[in-house]
């Protein structure tokens, strides 16, 4: 698809219309891991010249609002994606949707 692209051989509809392009976008919409709940989280950190790395766990809990905020990246991803392969445009800054979840 990309090389199609890139050389002009197909146009843009026909190309989004392809199977490949809509299993990558498939791929985005399925790839939203975050449900409501309780989750429990370790983060492990390597530090250059220390043996040990730095450990810190905690728990956090998404509400409803905060997943459906995190799902609108999924919207940003596919726009990504078709400025990359479709528009001619210089690279935008990408808003992304973040959410600061309850510390439990």
């Amino acid at each position: 698809m990309y090389d199609n692209i890139k050389n002009g051989e197909q146009n843009i509809q026909s190309l989004k219309s392809t199977k490949e392009y809509n299993d990558l976008k498939n791929i985005l919409s399925g790839s939203m891991l975050w449900k409501q709940g309780k989750y429990n989280c370790v983060m492990k950190v390597g530090v250059l010249n220390l043996k040990k790395p730095f450990i810190k766990e905690f728990n956090f809990e998404l509400s409803v609002l905060e997943v459906k905020l995190l799902q609108k990246n999924i919207k940003v991803c596919e726009g990504i994606l078709d400025k990359h392969y479709f528009s001619n445009d210089e690279a935008t800054p990408v808003t992304w949707n973040w959410v600061n979840p309850k510390l439990i």
